[in-house]
């Protein structure tokens, strides 16, 4: 296992961060690039960024020297693991905020996601919080080009605002406080789970009784690797260039757009609960 940093003070001495973000990743360097370029736009700076590589052979540690950034490093490990289990584990042990939060390689977090989250686990004294996130739709660059209407999946939409066992909620949208990692255990591998590795620590969280809050505000947009098949061979990444430039260019119209439409395919079905645009 080796750890490089990103920028020249990244070896010197630093203050304890406020947030230790997670990501796992393998092989997808030119999307991690997008989902760290998410994480530097956040509307809350205090944080430090642990970019774990499954025993990536990419340019996966080019990739996140080139920030320059003394609060993002990459760790990667000498066995391939074959999924985010273990690399998040690796980078539990490693983190030093008082809260943790993960982010998929190929996921986007909207800038006030942080903020939002903390500021819910401080009112609420909840021991994670998480917020709704909006999977978009495998599309071509020419769907992509033409525009017009798209259909989002909305995942961890909670109406009672607390978690649901029947919720699927990615853990691209998860902030939580840091003890609570050693009071629910590690991440099982994938292998010994019933279902996803993120959605059994979480069920586990639930079991034990630990308060887990939704923060009602569209927090991510996911772009899943499982959902398109042959994006690692094809290293294709247009969807992830198309989402991240409309977030850069106005994340408050992306969040009204995908919320909207959204509630337009629900309302036959059933009612949205209800979500903050603002």
């Amino acid at each position: 296992m080796r750890t490089t940093g990103s920028g020249p003070e990244a070896s010197s001495e630093r203050r304890t961060p406020l947030v230790s973000v997670i990501v796992a990743t393998y092989e997808r360097s030119n999307v991690l690039r997008l989902a760290i370029e998410s994480v530097l736009r956040s509307t809350l700076a205090d944080w430090e960024l642990l970019v774990i590589g499954d025993a990536c052979t990419d340019d996966s540690a080019e990739v996140v020297a080139s920030f320059r950034d003394p609060r993002i490093s990459f760790t990667n490990l000498a066995r391939n693991f074959g999924e985010q289990s273990e690399p998040n584990n690796v980078g539990c042990r490693m983190a030093r905020g008082r809260f943790i939060a993960y982010l998929n390689h190929d996921d986007l977090w909207f800038p006030d996601h942080l903020e939002t989250a903390l500021e819910q686990l401080e009112s609420s004294g909840a021991d994670l919080v998480f917020a709704p996130v909006a999977a978009a739709p495998r599309c071509s660059s020419e769907e992509l080009g033409r525009g017009g209407e798209l259909h989002f999946a909305l995942h961890g939409a909670s109406a009672s605002g607390s978690y649901e066992p029947c919720l699927f909620e990615p853990a691209s949208a998860w902030v939580l406080r840091r003890e609570l990692v050693a009071r629910v255990g590690p991440w099982r591998p994938a292998l010994e789970c019933h279902t996803e590795a993120s959605q059994d620590w979480l069920f586990r969280a639930h079991r034990q009784g630990r308060s887990l809050r939704s923060t009602g505000k569209l927090g991510a947009l996911t772009l899943p690797s499982g959902s398109r098949p042959g994006v690692y061979a094809r290293r294709e990444d247009h969807e992830n260039q198309h989402w991240a430039r409309r977030m850069r260019e106005d994340h408050r119209l992306l969040r009204e757009e995908i919320l909207a439409a959204v509630a337009l395919e629900l309302a036959a079905r059933r009612s949205l609960p209800t979500l903050a645009l603002s």
